[in-house]
């Protein structure tokens, strides 16, 4: 009897793999023809022996996250993924469901490699695993400062590599606001690609629109559709057309509270990608436009908890102020970028300063922290002004059984 590939990926996702003598969180699987599932754990990727995976078992998936059920039914054995698989120019699908209403997923299905002797390439699937419910910002430990952010006007920036849990923070912020009756009954809406946490209307009115398979073309015209619903809070899930960004200045600009996600590799760097978007003769206006209305950004990286079993938020806050609105205008952000260092403190703090705060209260290791900071010299020089016991300062190494 074949193995049914939802229920290894179920048990997967809902009793994560073993690290050393201890269970670790998976956040990502896998799969690919003739060959182990791969899973993601807060060190790493590990193979999941005892299964290999079979292109029939990777049909089975694309069938079920593909087809409507009643379609499915109609056309028993004739796979009518396959034909949508192949339409697509990039020849890849994303789709997000709920499994067994234990957990959700969001998975990239594509082909790779080369054809093979009946013409057709390999099938393959990248799983992102979420939890069912929206952790709290207290779980994710996520800082303060986003609840004093999400009571302003203006643009709210979570930026981070993928896979850095930009989604899961943000996911988490609006539900705080829609769960606060001290916010009021707020107008909240999303544009996501694909939705990946579902929100139920609490406090405030929470709609989600999800762009490309959904009811949206793309974000830029969700946004001005949105703003037709005088929305208080717009989320966007990604920012990465001109017209995407110059709509989201927009609506920050015009009262609103925008939060979005864009790709950088710091705080400074997502201001610096936001504004690359645009030709390079506007650049300048649309500095003015983002300097008047930023909020603040956030840039977050997860690293190992010190057992390795489950991932550490480590994040770096850059509040917009009245000097960091002239050198954001003036686009003097390498004078940005030392201004946070010098000045980290309450309304702004490195990346390197929160990896140094977590060694010293024991929540990672030091090999980790250095791994993960964008400038090493600055991590050395505070994790020596913190006084962090030389032992704590040696860690592990990055890779190695707690």
């Amino acid at each position: 009897m074949a193995l049914d590939i939802r229920q290894i990926i179920l048990k997967i996702a809902t009793q994560g793999a073993r690290v050393g003598q201890a269970a670790a969180r998976v956040s990502d699987i896998q799969l690919r023809e003739a060959a182990p599932p791969y899973v993601r754990v807060p060190a790493g990727y590990l193979p999941i022996d005892g299964v290999t995976v079979t292109r029939e078992m990777l049909a089975q998936l694309f069938d079920w996250l593909l087809v409507p059920p009643r379609r499915r039914a109609a056309d028993a054995g004739l796979q009518p993924w396959l034909a949508e698989l192949e339409a697509d120019p990039r020849q890849s699908l994303v789709r997000a469901c709920t499994l067994e209403n234990e957990v959700r997923l969001r998975a990239t299905l594509f082909r790779h490699g080369e054809a093979e002797a009946d013409g057709a390439r390999p099938l393959a699937a990248s799983i992102r695993v979420l939890p069912l419910a929206v952790p709290s910002m207290e779980r994710l430990g996520l800082h303060n400062f986003l609840r004093e952010w999400i009571r302003c006007s203006g643009l709210i920036l979570v930026t981070g590599a993928t896979g850095m849990g930009k989604s899961t923070t943000i996911a988490s912020l609006l539900n705080y606001v829609n769960g606060d009756p001290r916010f009021g009954s707020r107008n909240i809406i999303t544009l996501e690609g694909p939705i990946e946490y579902r929100l139920q209307s609490a406090c405030s009115i929470v709609t989600q629109r999800e762009v490309g398979e959904g009811s949206v073309r793309d974000f830029e015209s969700g946004i001005e559709a949105a703003l037709r619903q005088r929305p208080d809070i717009l989320m966007i899930g990604e920012i990465l057309t001109r017209d995407a960004a110059a709509a989201a200045l927009r609506a920050a600009i015009s009262g609103h509270t925008v939060v979005a996600t864009v790709h950088g590799d710091s705080a400074v760097g997502a201001l610096q990608s936001l504004l690359g978007l645009f030709a390079p003769d506007e650049t300048a206006s649309r500095a003015k436009e983002l300097a008047r209305a930023l909020v603040g950004v956030t840039y977050q990286r997860l690293v190992p908890s010190l057992d390795e079993t489950r991932p550490i938020l480590a994040a770096e806050q850059l509040t917009n102020t009245e000097a960091s609105r002239r050198l954001i205008e003036t686009l003097k952000f390498q004078e940005l970028d030392s201004d946070m260092k010098a000045r980290s403190g309450k309304t702004m703090w490195t990346l390197e300063a929160d990896l140094a705060n977590l060694v010293k209260r024991r929540q990672i290791g030091a090999e980790w922290a250095r791994a993960s900071a964008n400038d090493h010299e600055h991590f050395e020089r505070l994790l020596r002004a913190l006084n962090v016991a030389p032992a704590v300062a040696a860690g592990s190494s990055p890779g190695a059984e707690a």
